[in-house]
């Protein structure tokens, strides 16, 4: 692999951990009632913070316990991506630097605030997904095209 693709990827890892934390920190300077919705009964989608003290979906589990999980997790991807950039795999030395990089930003939030910085909340007909951010985003929309 060029050293310039690897520069592409480490622009592109950091670029999402810097927007995401920089929409985190927009959401902590606005006031709880929140800064943007629309929808009506059937879909609603709002941003406002909401603090996530929990595991992925809810989970409830101690913060030591998701912190450590969180940082192994993070590890482990970012192994997955140092791999894939040895085997010359670009799609998924993409794939892997991203959703470690994004990752790496909700490890830094439970690290520096004690949570992680959700504020993205949908809701079709009675159903409510639980509040995310734009890492959850990155994560998940990487190991689905994974």
């Amino acid at each position: 692999m060029t050293q310039q693709f690897k520069i592409i990827l480490v622009s592109l890892g950091a670029g999402t951990l810097i927007l995401d934390q920089l929409t985190k920190l927009l959401i902590l300077k606005i006031p709880d009632r929140g800064i943007f919705a629309f929808g009506g009964e059937f879909f609603h989608f709002n941003l406002e913070l909401a603090k996530n003290y929990f595991l992925s979906f809810g989970v409830k589990a101690p913060a030591a316990f998701a912190i450590a999980l969180t940082a192994i997790l993070t590890i482990i991807v970012f192994e997955l991506a140092r791999q894939s950039i040895k085997r010359n795999d670009k799609a998924e030395s993409v794939i892997f630097t991203m959703i470690g990089f994004a990752a790496f930003s909700n490890l830094l939030d439970r690290l520096r605030l004690g949570y992680v910085v959700d504020f993205i909340s949908v809701s079709i007909y009675n159903f409510n997904w639980p509040t995310f951010n734009l890492a959850d985003v990155i994560i998940t929309g990487g190991a689905l095209i994974y």
